[in-house]
């Protein structure tokens, strides 16, 4: 991406300031303030990260945020994430999103106008440059759910297809605190989970599994699973931070893992590789990463869980490991 093509961009968002006034959210700990084109960007951004708006926010913003509406200019970028020379990222759909992360500015998202009604208008684009900017702060951007129990936080990790989301919304739906079904931030060093989206995503088979078929959606995305807004469901409760207690690793039902064995630092590394997703499209997100997930390792309890009941029964096992492992 040439000098040139960033001043056209920035001229484009030069006045954004004076569109809107910024919603303050705190976004891993850290006080962003997210501006907007127009109303219905801003109520995207209520939807999406509701949950996260501070009402009386205090002292200077750490992170600026600023979307719009606009036809995006041609980028010399591949499509995807491309790393930018001053260590940000670029993310680039021809036609759809212009995403970018500069240390130095913050994040702007330009969408062309036909597109902010896409199921995940928000999300979905901003999620690479969320994770290089959550890298640089020298926070854990996680492809993991996560759930607390009276304040005592566990992270849900599974490939994709182990029923994180299942599981997650189970524990939710028995009285536990989501924080996320599939992507959350940790600050390893203070050992604190941070919720990230205020949506979650279900398949049609784990709806009906969780009675939740019903629930009102606010679409189908591209991977065919229905996008719900959390905060439109009474039955669930939202926790924006936990404390990171406990790791459940969830395994596929003919696994010989004992439910609640507890894996050592080696096995735990190798057993966390499915969260290094979105930090490894990242400039130095896999370094980041290895270093993270090794003192995780080192300093939390990290057991198994064959999936091999259903849904309300792993929520009930989930919160007995969390009473057999957390003090």
């Amino acid at each position: 991406m040439t000098s040139n093509q960033f001043e056209v961009v920035d001229r484009m968002l030069e006045d954004l300031t004076e569109i809107t006034p910024a919603v303050r959210l705190r976004l891993g700990g850290v006080p962003v303030n997210v501006r907007s084109g127009d109303e219905s960007c801003a109520q995207l951004v209520q939807e999406r990260f509701g949950h996260l708006v501070e009402r009386d926010p205090r002292g200077d913003a750490e992170l600026a945020v600023r979307l719009i509406s606009a036809e995006i200019p041609t980028m010399s970028l591949a499509t995807g994430v491309n790393r930018l020379p001053n260590g940000g990222v670029a993310t680039f759909e021809p036609g759809r999103h212009l995403v970018l992360y500069r240390p130095s500015v913050g994040i702007d998202l330009l969408k062309t106008p036909s597109t902010w009604g896409e199921v995940e208008p928000i999300s979905y684009p901003l999620g690479a440059a969320i994770a290089s900017w959550a890298v640089d702060k020298g926070l854990f951007p996680a492809h993991a759910a996560a759930v607390e129990f009276n304040g005592r936080g566990v992270l849900l990790v599974g490939e994709s297809g182990m029923g994180k989301s299942t599981t997650s919304l189970a524990c939710a739906l028995a009285g536990a605190g989501l924080l996320g079904d599939d992507l959350c931030i940790i600050d390893p060093v203070r050992r604190v989970i941070h919720s990230w989206y205020g949506t979650v995503k279900l398949l049609d088979d784990s709806a009906e599994a969780l009675g939740a078929t019903e629930w009102q959606r606010l679409g189908v995305n591209d991977a065919g699973k229905a996008v719900v807004a959390v905060s439109q469901i009474d039955q669930l409760r939202l926790t924006t931070t936990a404390s990171l207690d406990l790791v459940v690793i969830l395994r596929p039902s003919d696994s010989p893992a004992t439910p609640g064995s507890l894996l050592g630092e080696s096995g735990a590394v190798t057993a966390l590789r499915c969260t290094a997703w979105p930090a490894s499209s990242v400039p130095n997100g896999l370094s980041a990463w290895l270093r993270h997930v090794s003192l995780i390792a080192r300093t939390v309890p990290i057991v198994e869980l064959p999936r091999d009941r259903p849904p309300r029964a792993m929520a009930q096992s989930v919160a007995e490991l969390v009473e057999r492992h957390v003090v």
